[in-house]
């Protein structure tokens, strides 16, 4: 009797794992591929407010690249560490290229 449960909690938690980071910051990788940094910045705002790792990584990208606010190498390299440390796929990439 205890096998199927274990199995139903084994694939929640791999599909529930696999797509943590993406979902709250899901389109301002194609809203900065338009141009639209504006609408990037009022997505991304809110979710830094609260702390969401994913948007401690666009903002970076942000500052790092000028994109809607006055490109500034440490504030970006800072906030893309923020969300290196906790665990952040794409940041983890990010600085692993950087150094």
């Amino acid at each position: 009797m205890k096998k199927p449960y274990q199995l139903i909690f084994a694939v929640a938690i791999i599909l529930f794992s696999s797509n943590s980071f993406a979902d709250e910051c899901d389109g301002v990788d194609h809203v900065l591929n338009q141009g639209k940094y504006n609408s990037a910045l009022l997505i991304v705002d809110p979710l830094l407010k609260q702390g969401v790792t994913c948007a401690q990584y666009y903002k970076g990208l942000m500052y790092l690249r000028g994109q809607g606010l006055t490109r500034d190498f440490e504030k970006g390299v800072a906030l893309i560490k923020s969300a290196e440390k906790k665990g952040y796929p794409a940041a983890i990439e990010f600085m692993e290229s950087f150094y």
